[in-house]
């Protein structure tokens, strides 16, 4: 299952998807929300780990596009927000946001891997 790894910090990019790929996922590494809302858009279905912000855009926006797609498989794409800020100083409720999960910055191993067998649980459920 492919997961999208969206980071303009190619270093961090590149740790998530060595971790990814070795708890069996097909990373694909991305410059952008655009990118991603792309490859979302035309390829297969994926999790995306996203940061807060990103260039012009923020992690709500991004979401927004998202859930705005015609088909249900990709509308319901699930986004894990990767971020160097606590939780629950940054967002008042991740619900509002409609983000599948948060990791903080600097995530261990096992935490990314646990958070993307779940979102590939939940994709595998509504395909």
């Amino acid at each position: 299952m492919n997961a999208l790894i969206v980071d303009q910090d190619r270093d961090a990019a590149e740790s998530t998807a060595r971790i990814l790929s070795g708890g069996g996922f097909r990373p694909v590494c991305l410059n952008s929300y655009d990118d991603a809302l792309d490859y979302i858009l035309n390829k297969e279905p994926a999790m995306v780990f996203a940061p807060a912000f990103c260039a012009s855009s923020d992690i709500s926006v991004f979401i927004s596009k998202i859930r705005s797609f015609d088909e249900p498989v990709k509308s319901k794409t699930p986004v894990i927000c990767v971020s160097s800020v606590p939780m629950e100083i940054f967002f008042d409720s991740a619900a509002e946001l409609d983000i599948f999960g948060y990791i903080e910055k600097p995530a261990s191993a096992p935490e990314v891997v646990i958070v993307a067998r779940k979102a590939a649980y939940y994709i595998g459920g509504l395909q």
